[in-house]
């Protein structure tokens, strides 16, 4: 009598195999284990936090926040105990964005860590729920498609952002472009370009990870506008 109640029990009691599940847990940690230690080394939280302190000084209490995620996240490559780590990662982070930094990357982390707590992967067992991965992956394409529809603005469109952030990095920050790029950062007719391409990749991925569809064309491109970034 009620078919969609019924496929929506149904969804949420099937599972999948459990190691690729296990493989995101494992590269999530590591990415975020190497992004906490830089952080934590040249103080990049600490420096945002506080713009007009005149040196980067250690800040403790945040300090010790970025040695718990770093600690947490280097035991949680081992896959033991992993929901009960994901879940304190998750509360950690959520206090360092409350409290020092309020990063989208943050809340992320958070949310991410939480739906992997969800999904019932321990190193022993075989399967994994179904939900969780589809959520997980429902989330990566909606990130991709709302930066992407973000940028559906005249001033994006037509290169200024790129133009004026480029130029930016160049003049102060000194980054050494290439002289062939450079050539294209002076050109507004380049840098349009540049911005509508960016803008169809981030649409083309996003569309294409919510549907699960060409894996290794979405992977191409999401490694084309990563390294681009």
């Amino acid at each position: 009598k009620f078919p969609a109640r019924d496929r929506y029990l149904a969804w949420l009691d099937a599972r999948v195999d459990a190691p690729p599940v296990r493989r995101l847990r494992f590269g999530f940690a590591l990415v975020w284990a190497l992004y906490d230690a830089l952080d934590l080394a040249l103080g990049g939280t600490a420096r945002v936090w506080d713009l007009f302190a005149p040196t980067v000084a250690p800040v403790p209490a945040l300090a010790s926040l970025q040695a718990a995620l770093l600690t947490s996240e280097l035991l949680l490559l081992r896959g033991r105990f992993a929901r009960l780590l994901l879940l304190l990662t998750a509360a950690l982070r959520t206090v360092e964005a409350c409290c020092f930094l309020r990063l989208n990357d943050f809340y992320y982390f958070s949310v991410t860590a939480l739906l992997l707590a969800c999904c019932d992967c321990e190193r022993g067992d075989r399967s994994a729920h179904l939900w969780s991965r589809d959520v997980l992956r429902w989330q990566t394409g909606w990130i991709y498609l709302a930066t992407a529809f973000l940028k559906l603005s005249p001033e994006f469109l037509r290169g200024d952002h790129l133009f004026v952030r480029q130029h930016y990095n160049l003049v102060a920050l000194h980054w050494p472009y290439p002289a062939l790029y450079r050539r294209c950062m002076d050109s507004m007719t380049c840098n349009a370009a540049l911005s509508w391409a960016g803008v169809a990749s981030e649409l083309t991925v996003g569309v294409l990870v919510v549907t699960g569809r060409l894996r290794g064309l979405a992977v191409a491109l999401c490694a084309g506008i990563h390294l681009f970034g």
